[in-house]
Order: structure tokens, then sequence, then C-alpha cells
């Protein structure tokens, strides 16, 4: 391999030029570049060989030096050209890989002597955009335009195990899939690297056309690397050396600077407010969340995180996998954990092909008993339908369960992202309830925390099933994560606490299984309950005939079936000492409407569910201490941020439920004992 600390000025300018990859089709993808044979000379020539009209070039713009926090960096800019046809033969998705190692000229005794440190990637950028879709790019209207959603180009950092700092940047980039116009004609790319003398990077490429085939190189560099001295800049330089003291807007500004065209300068000034990556590189973000279910027993956060990190090709103990829960299995014969996680900077590419469940496969180390390895297929989603457990509860896998609390989204809801406060990443039902709880317990165990998902969309839905359907399946899957009797706290928002109230009834048809979970209820929070039904006039064109209708026409107001299941559940669930607090919303509540593409709940404001309806509770419950005003929305109703004074007033009631729950438990039971006797 070329040593850069050996060459001159024009060796190291002559390894910025372009490179136009050669394009073969081999095996499983098509080949970009040729080896280097004698694996010991540097080729720089360009080659302007492409697959017919197909290619990918990339440019080196700029090598500029300066220093972070004090201590010497590179900043290098790129520029990748993707040149493909329309249709099938439009390239769908692409990949670029730098990687930043120092000269290895020798013996690894060489490279120990030199003294050199391995270079670190401290900035990339851009971190996660979205761009104009390149049919549509040469429209005003659309440039003009924060709501479209283009393609994405998304970047993240990697490092080997042996490396404590990332060395690896890459960048993944995937056309809109409703418009199929295929990725950007033109992408730039730069990076910041922390290095202690000369050092190199190669280059990867890899681009996907729509009818399957795949371009790659194996890497087209790897016998050509880029080389850096310190010395030799290229092209235009910063203004400023501290790389550290730059923002978001300086880097944004940078990139644009150097646009042949409109299309990605625009890109980034139009999508910047759409993606909100005008603020500083750091700030948090809103990250999607992953379920992943099928955890052995025997592995711990960290060795989850460590696997995970080896799958994705991802640094553990970094911003690139946050752990958010991680918790014993919802039922209690799957001895299996579930977990939390989001990526910050962005999901791995293979949860990104639009589906919502993938089983993906990883490798267990032996253990010492045995020094076989085997696989462990991990389940992950995005739906989070049936019970989550939420919290950090695994540290005490096996202890005993004193109470469960039993959380139910409404109408169109998400089981774990209704809960979450809006614009941010905080969800107070995993990040401050299960801590918050644990200390209020009368005596020792743990009180989990679990929310229920259930599919309830209501625009393109093919579910015609009804109140009664949704009741009983959570009548029959509260049976099975509960084992033996303890107390029960339900929090329901908007149709969530309908389907509540219909599995109570059922519980009460039930076996005595089925009547001990009902006598261990001791108390709900109802929120934006509509006990008398709710506004569905914006809901009704979405659903229009879909399965589903019926189901809207049930929890309308003045629905008969409703009037029936108040009636119902006053007769079946009669315990004074189970207090029912109804929760309603003072504020106005967007409306559904239909934007010409899709639904969205942007339409004039109006009550969605009104006073007497949330509050029509039982009988001695519509009124005084079981009745709370939040000044909030329908949908913001669940959605606490950090310290928030209502939040403080919810736990206050769960509290109060927890406190008697055991004793309310242990009375109704020995009235069962009189009774049988």
């Amino acid at each position: 391999m070329a040593d850069p600390s050996s060459m001159g000025r024009y060796d190291v300018l002559q390894s910025y030029e372009e490179r136009a990859p050669t394009l073969h089709e081999s095996d499983d993808s098509a080949t970009l570049g040729q080896k280097n044979y004698d694996d010991t000379s540097t080729r720089t020539k360009i080659t302007q060989v492409g697959l017919g009209r197909l290619g990918i070039m990339g440019t080196v713009l700029s090598v500029t030096y300066g220093t972070w926090n004090g201590e010497a960096a590179a900043c290098v800019t790129f520029r990748f050209d993707f040149r493909c046809k329309e249709g099938r033969l439009r390239f769908e998705s692409s990949e670029v890989w730098v990687s930043f190692t120092v000269p290895r000229p020798g013996k690894k005794s060489a490279t120990a002597r030199s003294g050199l440190k391995d270079p670190a990637v401290l900035l990339y950028y851009p971190q996660d955009h979205v761009l104009p879709s390149p049919a549509l790019s040469q429209q005003s209207s659309i440039q003009e335009s924060t709501g479209f959603a283009g393609l994405s180009l998304r970047g993240r950092t990697w490092s080997k195990r042996s490396r404590d700092e990332p060395h690896q940047v890459f960048w993944t980039m995937h056309e809109d899939k409703a418009a199929q116009s295929g990725i950007s004609d033109e992408v730039f790319l730069c990076v910041v690297v922390r290095h202690s003398g000369p050092f190199r990077a190669t280059v990867e490429a890899r681009a996907k056309l729509a009818i399957g085939i795949t371009l790659e190189n194996a890497p087209w560099s790897k016998d050509d690397p880029l080389l850096f001295d310190g010395i030799t800049g290229k092209g235009p330089q910063m203004d400023t050396p501290k790389y550290d003291s730059l923002d978001a807007e300086h880097w944004r500004e940078w990139l644009s600077s150097f646009s042949r065209t409109k299309s990605f300068a625009s890109s980034i000034r139009s999508f910047q407010s759409a993606t909100r990556e005008a603020r500083d590189l750091r700030a948090p973000r809103d990250p999607l969340a992953y379920r992943i279910r099928a955890i052995p027993a025997s592995w711990s956060d960290t060795y989850l995180l460590d696997k995970l990190a080896d799958l994705f090709q991802m640094r553990a103990g970094t911003k690139d996998i946050l752990l958010l829960s991680f918790s014993p299995s919802a039922f209690p014969l799957r001895h299996e954990q579930n977990a939390v996680v989001s990526f910050p900077r962005g999901p791995p590419q293979v949860l990104t092909d639009g589906k919502q469940r993938w089983v993906l496969e990883v490798e267990e180390e032996p253990s010492i008993s045995t020094s076989e390895v085997h696989n462990v297929e991990l389940v992950f989603d995005i739906t989070f339908e049936g019970f989550t457990p939420l919290g950090t509860n695994s540290n005490q896998m096996g202890a005993p369960i004193s109470a469960d609390i039993i959380v139910v989204p409404g109408l169109g809801g998400h089981a774990y992202g209704s809960f979450k406060e809006r614009g941010g990443s905080y969800m107070w039902l995993q990040d401050s309830l299960a801590k918050d709880i644990q200390p209020e317990v009368p005596t020792t165990g743990v009180v989990r925390v679990l929310t229920y998902g259930y599919e309830s969309r209501v625009a393109e839905s093919h579910c015609f099933q009804t109140l009664w359907d949704l009741g009983g399946k959570l009548q029959a899957s509260i049976r099975e994560i509960r084992p033996i009797k303890r107390p029960i706290i339900l929090i329901a928002h908007s149709l969530g606490g309908l389907v509540v109230k219909e599995a109570i009834i059922r519980m009460s048809m039930g076996d005595q299984k089925d009547k001990d979970d009902l006598k261990s209820i001791v108390g709900a929070l109802f929120f934006g309950v509509p006990n008398k039904g709710m506004d569905i006039v914006s809901l009704i064109p979405m659903a229009g005939e879909q399965p589903n209708r019926p189901l809207l026409d049930s929890i309308s107001i003045g629905s008969s079936l409703l009037q029936t299941q108040i009636e119902q559940f006053e007769t079946v669930f009669p315990f004074r000492d189970s207090s029912i607090i109804s929760i309603h919303e003072t504020m106005l509540s967007p409306t559904a409407i239909h934007d010409g593409s899709k639904w969205s709940m942007s339409g004039p404001p109006t009550v969605l569910v009104d006073r007497e309806s949330a509050t029509h509770g039982r009988s001695w419950e519509t009124s005084g201490r079981f009745v709370l005003g939040l000044n909030r929305n329908h949908s913001d109703l669940v959605k606490f941020s950090r310290s928030s004074d209502d939040y403080e007033l919810v736990l206050g009631y769960l509290r109060d439920m927890l406190l008697t729950g055991e004793n309310v438990v242990a009375a109704r039971s020995q009235e069962n004992l009189q009774q049988i006797k």
C-alpha cells in the first residue's frame, strides 16, 4: 500500500482526483473498478467507463486542515454523481462508506513504531436529510413546500471493537417510494477527522437499480486510497479553521456553495425546517421506537446492546443505539425479555424496507458449560400490538410482581407513540412512571407498567372487529399475564376506555379466573373516554364504506350500543372502593382532513369528546374528586412533558390506588371464601 508520509505533494493531489468506476455484473452484484494486482502502486488516473449509461463517480471537492478542540483535524468534502436512466433502470437506493486509517506500509510493528494514532470521525454532514425527488425538483411549488416527503439521506458512524472512537462514516439514500423517481443525481457530503499525522481513506459505493441489480465496488479505492499528509489541501478553504465552533447552519452553507445546480442547495434550504436540522447537530431528535421480543432471559442489557451493535454494524455505548426499556416478557411462561430501542442517528437499512415486523438472527456466544454456538432469532416490530412491558426491571428477573398498571390507547392510537410528548422523545409511562410509582408500593415487589396495543386505524382499514371483539381480546390477554391475584390499575385513552369497559363486562361473564381478574381491578384513569359517544363527523369520509365503519358508528354521539354499555358496566363493576377517575379535555381538537394525497388531523378544530360524555361514568362518579379537566386537546390528554404538573396530578391518583390496592384485593378474596362456605 502507498504510504502518504513518503509521497510528495503531487501524489497527494493526484489521489484526490475523480474516480469513475467501471461497472460489471458479477455474482450477486456488479463491480466498480478494477483490482491493482501488484498491491503496491497507487492508481490515480480517471477512467470514464460505465455500464451503458449507468455510472457512479466520486470526487474530492475540498480538503482543508484546521483544529477540533485544539487538536489537528481535517475537513474533506465529496461529491458523488449517480448517472442512470428512468423507470426500472433508475437507482432507487445508494450507500457510500468512507473509512479512515493510518498508513501501514509494512509489518504491524512498523505502525506501532510510527506512533500515529488512528484517525477518528468527529463530525459528518448531512446527518439526516429529506431531499426533493428528482422528478419534482424542477417544480418551484415543491421547492417552497416543507410538507413534501422526498428522498431520505441519512448518515451514521461505525467503529471496530478494537477502536474507542469511530473511524468510518457511511450514508444511505433512498428514493421516495410513492414518487418512484430515483435518487438524486448528485450528493454532497463532508466529514471532519481528527488526525495525528499522515492518514488515508478508502471509499466504497453501492447503488441498487429498481430491477434488483446492485452495482458496487469491493472497494474501488482499496488499492487507490485518498492520501492526506496534513499539509496539502485542495479546492475552496473554510473561513475558520476551528471546526468545533461551527453549527449546522455553517455546514449547510458550506455544502450549498459547491452545488452546480439549484437542486441540492435548495433541498437543504427548503427542507431544513421539515427535518429540523437547522438546530445544533447534536440536538435531540424524535426517533422511531422499535420493540424487540424473544430476547433470551440470560442476556443482560449491555450484552443485548453489544449484539445489536454487531448486527447493525454500529457502536455500542454511543447514541447510535439507545436502550429505552428492558424488562421480562409480560407472559410468565415465556422465559424471555422485551426491549424498546431507538436509533437517534437513523435506523439500520434492514429496518427501512417499509415492513412493520422483522425476524433477525444474531449469533450467541458459547457459554461456559458448552462450546456450541447457536443463533438467536430476535423479533423486531413497530406496531407494539399486545402487551409491552416498560421500564428497566431486568435486574429483578423472577422477582414477585406486586401490581399491574395496564395502559390502553385510543382510536387510531399507538401503544407507545400515543404517550410520547409532542415533538420530543420523552415517554412518561416509560421514563418516569415505572420508577416514580415503585416507592409507593407498601410491600416488596415490582409494579409492572404495560401498554396494550390493538389495531384501530380509521383510514385504509380491512378490519370489521367490534367493541365486543376488542374487549374480548383484552380480557383473554389479561388472563394470560396474571397467574396469581394482585392489584390491577387501568389507564385508558379515548376508545381504549370503551374497550376496557367491554373487557370488564366480559370478565363478569367468564369463569372464576376472569372474575378474580375483575375483582383485582382497584382503580382506573379514563382520559377523554367517550362514554356517550364522540364527534366522528370528520372521520366518516376517512372510513367511507370500509369494513371498520360499523365500529366507528358504534362510538358516535347518541349510540344505543354505548348506552347499553353504560348500564351493564355499572352493574358488573359496582365496587365503590375502586375509583374510576374521568379526565376530560378543555381545548378544541383538530379534525381529520384530506389534502388531496393523504389524511391528516389538521382540519377545523372542534370538541371531539365533550365533558358530559367523558365524565358520564358510574352514577356516583360524575363529579367532585372523580372528575378532572385538563387544558389540553383530545390527543394531548395523555402526552405529558418532563416535570409536567399534569403528570404529578395523575401520579397522585395512581399513588392512592396503589396504597390501598392490596388490601382491597385481599378483602374481596375473603368475601369469595365466605360465599363458597
